[in-house]
C-alpha cells in the first residue's frame, strides 16, 4: 500500500514537475525580428512586452508559448485591439496583442459576447474549462488592431499571481550577436537644495578598441547622478533597451538595474527612470540613475543615496558601466571623472513646489491640487506650474509644461458654475491649436465641476455643439445592396467618439471601430441581404449623427 501511494506521488510530481518546466514555444515562426523591447521608453510609460515585425513573412499565424487555457480574450478600438491572454499551469500568463483574426473558436466566442451584449468593445475573462490550449496551437493572426501604427505582434509573458509583466527575453533566445552601443552619457547635478529639474551636460563616447570612452575626462559636481544613452541592436532588429546597465566607480560597483520585471502600479517611474526631457524632444532613451523621491522601482537591483553619487576628493577616479543585453553580449565604456574644484550647484528657479506635501494653485476661474509625491521630487520652475492668460479675448492655462513628469493624477476645479454646461470640454490643444485631448467635466460631492487628468500643457474650455460627420463610406450612390463589408470614416472635433450602433432590418449588427483611422466596419455575411441600414455615432458631450440607407 505504501508503495503504491509512493508511486502515485511520484507520478504526481513528474507530470506537476514536466508542466512548470516545459520548454517553450516560439510564439510565431522564426526568424525572430524585434521591433521593440521590454521597458522601453513610450512617452511616459513602460513598453511592458515584446514586438516583433511579421508582415515580411508569409507566415503570420500567432502559437500558444505552452499549454493552458484562455483566460481572457479582448477586442478594442485601441490598446491591443484583438488580445488574447493564455494562463499556464507554470504559474505565467502569456499575452498576443494587435492580432487581425483569432482562431475560429475564439471568434466564435467574441463575436456571441458582442451580439448578446450589443457592444463591440470586448474583455471577457473565461474559466479554465472554456477553450483549452496546446502548446504550438494557432490562436490568431498577426496584425495591426488597436493603438498599432503597423503590423507586427506584441508579445508579454505575465506572472499569473501578479500580474507583473516579466521580460519575454528571459524565456528564451533570438540568436543575438550584437554587443549594445554607447552613445553617450550625462552627467545631471539637481539644483541648490536638491530641487529638480537638474541641469544636463551631454558627453560623446567613441569606440577605442573593444571600450567604449570619452574624448575627454570629464569633470564632475560635489553631487551628481548620470543617463546613459546607450542602445542594443539586435541581431535582424531596431533600437532596443539592453537588459542589464551596471555603474562601477573605481571598480565597485554603485548602481544596476535589470529590466526583468516591474509592477502597474510603477508605470509612471519610466517618467523618472528615464529623461522625459529627452525622450519627448528628442527622441531619446536615456536611464537616469537618480529614483527621486518615489518609491525604488523593481528594476533597480544596486541603489543607494537615490542613485546620487559624490566623490570624496579632487583626485581622478575610473568611471565604468556595462551594459549587457538578453543573451548577455556586453559593452564596457571606461572614462575618467574628477571633482570640479570651481563647482556649485546651479541657481535655483522662482517658483517651487515642495513633493511631499499637497499643492495646491490658483486663479480667478480655476484651482488645481496635486496630491503628494505628484513628481520625483522638489521641483524649482522658471515659471508658475498654473497661469491663466486671455488669447483672442479667450481664457487659456498653461499646467506645468509637457516635458514636466507629472506621477499622479491631479483635479481641476472651476470655480465658476457658469462656466460649463453640458456641452462644455475641457480641452488640450498643440501648437496649431488642434485638440489632442478632451476631457468632460463632472461634478464632485460639493457641486463643483471638475476633472480629473494627468496630462500637463496648454488648456481652454469649449462647446461642442457639432456632431460626429461622415465624411467617407463604400456605399454607392445609387444604394445598390452591398456586397462587401460596409466602411464609414467617421470624425468629431473633440476626437472622441463615445457610442455608436448600426442596426440592419431593425436588427442590431455588430460595427469595428478603429480609432486610428476614424473607421468604423460593418462585417457582413455571405450573400447577406440587406434592405435597410441605419447607423449612429454620439460624441462624448451626446452630440448624435444617425443615418439611414435605403437598399
Amino acid at each position: 500500500m505504501r508503495i503504491s501511494l509512493f508511486l502515485i506521488f511520484l507520478l504526481f510530481f513528474n507530470i506537476s514537475f514536466s508542466q512548470t518546466t516545459q520548454t517553450i514555444a516560439l510564439p510565431l515562426q522564426p526568424p525572430l525580428q524585434l521591433t521593440s523591447n521590454f521597458a522601453e521608453y513610450r512617452s511616459g510609460r513602460f513598453h511592458i512586452g515584446l514586438d516583433f515585425r511579421t508582415y515580411d513573412k508569409n507566415d503570420r499565424r500567432i502559437f500558444s508559448v505552452w499549454d493552458g487555457y484562455v483566460s481572457r480574450v479582448r477586442f478594442n478600438s485601441a490598446s491591443y485591439g484583438r488580445a488574447v491572454y493564455i494562463s499556464h499551469p507554470n504559474g505565467y500568463t502569456s499575452v498576443y496583442g494587435h492580432l487581425s483574426s483569432f482562431s475560429p473558436e475564439i471568434d466564435s466566442l467574441v463575436t456571441n459576447y458582442q451580439y448578446k451584449n450589443k457592444t463591440f468593445e470586448t474583455d471577457i475573462y473565461l474559466s479554465q474549462n472554456t477553450i483549452k490550449i496546446k502548446k504550438g496551437q494557432p490562436i490568431g493572426i498577426a496584425g495591426n488592431s488597436g493603438y498599432s501604427f503597423g503590423e507586427h505582434l506584441h508579445f508579454e509573458i505575465r506572472d499569473t499571481k501578479t500580474s507583473d509583466p516579466l521580460n519575454p527575453l528571459m524565456f528564451f533566445q533570438t540568436n543575438d550577436k550584437r554587443k549594445p552601443i554607447f552613445n553617450q552619457i550625462g552627467i545631471y547635478s539637481l539644483q541648490s537644495g536638491g530641487f529638480l529639474p537638474a541641469n544636463v551636460d551631454l558627453y560623446k563616447t567613441i569606440l577605442h578598441g573593444e571600450t567604449y570612452t570619452t574624448l575627454k575626462e570629464i569633470y564632475v559636481p560635489d553631487t551628481f547622478f548620470i543617463g546613459i544613452d546607450v542602445q542594443d541592436f539586435q541581431s535582424l532588429s531596431y533600437r532596443l533597451l539592453p537588459r542589464i546597465i551596471e555603474v562601477l566607480i573605481d571598480d565597485i560597483l554603485v548602481w544596476k538595474a535589470d529590466f526583468d520585471r516591474y509592477s502597474f502600479y510603477l508605470d509612471s517611474n519610466c517618467k523618472g527612470i528615464f529623461d522625459h526631457n529627452l525622450g519627448l524632444n528628442k527622441k531619446k532613451q536615456i536611464v537616469l540613475t537618480y529614483s527621486g523621491n518615489v518609491p525604488n522601482t523593481l528594476f533597480y537591483k544596486k541603489i543607494s543615496k537615490k542613485g546620487l553619487f559624490t566623490l570624496k576628493d579632487s583626485l581622478p577616479h575610473k568611471l565604468t558601466i556595462i551594459a549587457t543585453d538578453a543573451e548577455s553580449n556586453s559593452s564596457t565604456l571606461n572614462t575618467t571623472i574628477i571633482k570640479n574644484k570651481k563647482s556649485s550647484p546651479h541657481s535655483n528657479n522662482k517658483y517651487k513646489i515642495f513633493n511631499h506635501q499637497f499643492n495646491t494653485f490658483n486663479t480667478e476661474n480655476i484651482s488645481i491640487e496635486l496630491n503628494i509625491n505628484s513628481f520625483y521630487g522638489d521641483m524649482a520652475l522658471e515659471q508658475p506650474f498654473l497661469i491663466e492668460k486671455k488669447i483672442d479675448n479667450e481664457l487659456v492655462w498653461t499646467i506645468g509644461s509637457k516635458e514636466l513628469p507629472i506621477l499622479k493624477s491631479f483635479k481641476v476645479i472651476f470655480n465658476k458654475n457658469n462656466f460649463i454646461s453640458n456641452k462644455t470640454l475641457f480641452i488640450q490643444t498643440d501648437n496649431s491649436n488642434k485638440i489632442i485631448k478632451s476631457y468632460k467635466p463632472t461634478k464632485d460631492s460639493k457641486g463643483n465641476w471638475f476633472v480629473k487628468m494627468n496630462n500637463t500643457g496648454d488648456f481652454k474650455l469649449f462647446e461642442d455643439t457639432v456632431p460626429p460627420k461622415i465624411y467617407k463610406n463604400n456605399i454607392s450612390s445609387l444604394n445598390t445592396a452591398p456586397t462587401n463589408d460596409i466602411i464609414f470614416y467617421v470624425s468629431d472635433n473633440s476626437g472622441v467618439i463615445k457610442s455608436y450602433n448600426a442596426y440592419v432590418d431593425g436588427v442590431w449588427q455588430l460595427m469595428i471601430y478603429d480609432f486610428k483611422y476614424d473607421q468604423f466596419t460593418i462585417p457582413l455575411k455571405k450573400n447577406q441581404k440587406i434592405e435597410k441600414l441605419h447607423v449612429t455615432f454620439t460624441d462624448i458631450v451626446g452630440n448624435k449623427t444617425e443615418k439611414t440607407f435605403l437598399f
